[in-house]
């Protein structure tokens, strides 16, 4: 449930948990926003004997509030899961959709993701099983980093991460590209 709240707002503003965008000005000078949930922040943790990861709180409100229990979990490489709320997904699919839909690009992507993928449902307790030939795959047993990426999640073998981190790091291109962006 959102709650009610005062501010002075130019653009985008950041409360908690949810951003909230001007998107105009109504009757009596009031702003209208419209108000969305991203996913951030990186939530070490472990998989279960039965292959299921928990989804942190903080996530897991946002699963419930907005999107519900349904998830597509998949990979494009097998390197990392990707958690997607069905709705989310749902939304790729409607792209993939569009044309041109014979793109070899986008052929690819479905081998992949299909091959990968599986619905779930993420249960009362907020776990979420990861599919065993991906479990296997993406490395992910013990120590994993699940981490927000604003419209899903990323569930990641802690050390291949940080091996990652350290074979690609953050650099002056990644600033400048991001800059151009305006980022």
């Amino acid at each position: 449930m959102l709650r009610s709240f005062r501010f002075f707002l130019d653009t985008k503003h950041c409360i908690g948990l949810f951003w909230v965008e001007k998107v105009g000005i109504g009757i009596n000078r009031t702003i209208i926003c419209r108000v969305f949930a991203v996913f951030r922040g990186n939530f070490p943790t472990k998989v279960d004997s039965q292959g299921r990861i928990k989804i942190p709180v903080s996530y897991r409100r946002i699963m419930e509030e907005k999107y519900g229990p349904e998830l597509y979990v998949t990979s494009t490489t097998g390197e990392h899961v990707l958690i997607y709320p069905i709705s989310e997904w749902e939304q790729i699919e409607s792209k993939l959709l569009e044309p041109p839909k014979m793109l070899p690009e986008k052929l690819k992507f479905l081998r992949n993701t299909n091959f990968y993928g599986q619905m779930v449902s993420m249960d009362r307790q907020g776990r979420v099983l990861i599919p065993p030939h991906l479990r296997v795959r993406a490395g992910i047993n013990d120590g994993v980093a699940l981490m927000g990426s604003l419209t899903h999640l990323q569930l990641w073998n802690q050390e291949k991460f940080e091996n990652l981190l350290e074979a690609e790091p953050y650099d002056r291109n990644d600033e400048n590209a991001l800059a151009e962006l305006g980022l």
